[in-house]
């Protein structure tokens, strides 16, 4: 079982990647959403969780996730996002199993993942 974090800023998606492996998950980072899309597309069967932000160069999450679901629409994601939730996506994010306000700490994100992980 694999999750994986989607985080343009490095500083966050590496605090996001020793967070979870401390907790005993394989992890898989991209930068932007595109990467995003084909790390999932190579890893699909493993993938259990994805953690993504928002706004990313390249693809942006919410164009990911729209298309992560069409391949698994059942799939987890989490959204960890610097937007209050007033933002364009916040009406249309009901899909999304979690999500995590920036700042969080380790301990939010650790149980953002077990919660989503505790329901599938």
């Amino acid at each position: 079982m694999s999750i994986l974090i989607v985080e343009d800023e490095s500083d966050i998606r590496e605090f996001m990647r020793a967070c979870l492996e401390l907790k005993g998950y394989d992890v898989i980072t991209a930068a932007n959403g595109f990467d995003g899309l084909q790390r999932y597309e190579e890893n699909k069967d493993q993938v259990r969780v994805v953690v993504t932000d928002l706004d990313m160069p390249r693809m942006n999450g919410d164009d990911m996730i729209h298309e992560i679901f069409k391949q698994t629409p059942a799939m987890k994601v989490i959204v960890a996002s610097g937007r209050g939730m007033r933002d364009p996506y916040a009406k249309e994010s009901c899909f999304l199993a979690s999500r995590l306000q920036k700042p969080f700490s380790s301990r939010e994100l650790a149980a953002a993942v077990n919660t989503v992980l505790s329901v599938s």
